[in-house]
């Protein structure tokens, strides 16, 4: 890698369920970031984008957590993730 401030951005969309929340997490380095998380659509399926502004070693890595807390299996229907160097 390269070290220099990059744009990251992760997209989830669960499939339909009324209960829990739902939440993505942008890990830079070792350390989780960047954080969202929103209540369950009640009639239609979830969808969850985060975007951040990073400043990364070249050394760093990059991971996307994404969680529920339906107490149930939820499948995730689409994940993007997208990295771009900007200085």
């Amino acid at each position: 890698g390269t070290t220099g401030v990059y744009m990251i951005s992760a997209q989830v969309e669960f499939a339909m369920n009324t209960s829990g929340t739902r939440g993505i997490i942008i890990y830079a380095g070792s350390n989780p970031t960047f954080e969202i998380d929103q209540p369950t659509s009640i009639d239609n399926i979830t969808r969850i984008a985060a975007c951040n502004i990073f400043k990364l070693n070249a050394s760093d890595s990059v991971t996307i957590h994404v969680y529920q807390t339906s107490g149930t299996n939820v499948n995730i229907n689409s994940a993007y993730f997208n990295i771009a160097r900007i200085a």
